[in-house]
């Protein structure tokens, strides 16, 4: 067994004993079930597929944390919407206050010209977005609770 697999089993196990003592809800139906692996695979294969292909392809962490770190603004524009939710003035300024911390965190390799690759490796961050937008919001309307 290879040390990650450890890590998993343990770390699996103990987040097991965390759900069962708190009593987390459950899937009611292979329905509901389903539609979590869909929230799953979009998030982490689509989304985080994208950000470490980008990564491999020589977009810089934090280039790609300002490019993803766009994401909550787009739930608030496009998803919540469409799920009948109101973002406040409030939660709008958070918002707008995250996005400005991140850029203001990798500003200064962008502006020397460090961690901009050419166009197409630059782009893989924006593919991966629909997959961290999307799950959520497949599996908000869809709650075990």
């Amino acid at each position: 067994m290879t040390f990650l697999a450890l890590r998993f089993a343990i770390s699996g196990g103990l987040l097991l004993l965390v759900v069962l003592a708190f009593r987390a809800p459950w899937p009611r139906s292979w329905a509901q079930a389903g539609h979590i692996a869909v929230a799953g695979l979009l998030l982490q294969g689509v989304y985080l597929g994208g950000v470490f292909a980008s990564i491999d392809l020589g977009v810089e962490a934090g280039v790609s944390a300002l490019i993803v770190g766009i994401q909550p603004l787009l739930v608030a524009a496009a998803v919540a919407p469409s799920l009948g939710e109101r973002v406040t003035r409030l939660q709008w300024l958070g918002l707008m206050l995250g996005l400005t911390g991140v850029t203001l965190v990798v500003w200064r390799k962008l502006e020397l010209g460090l961690g901009t690759p050419p166009w197409p490796p630059a782009s893989w961050p924006f593919c991966s977005k629909p997959g961290r937008s999307s799950g959520p919001a497949s599996s908000s309307s869809r709650s075990c609770g």
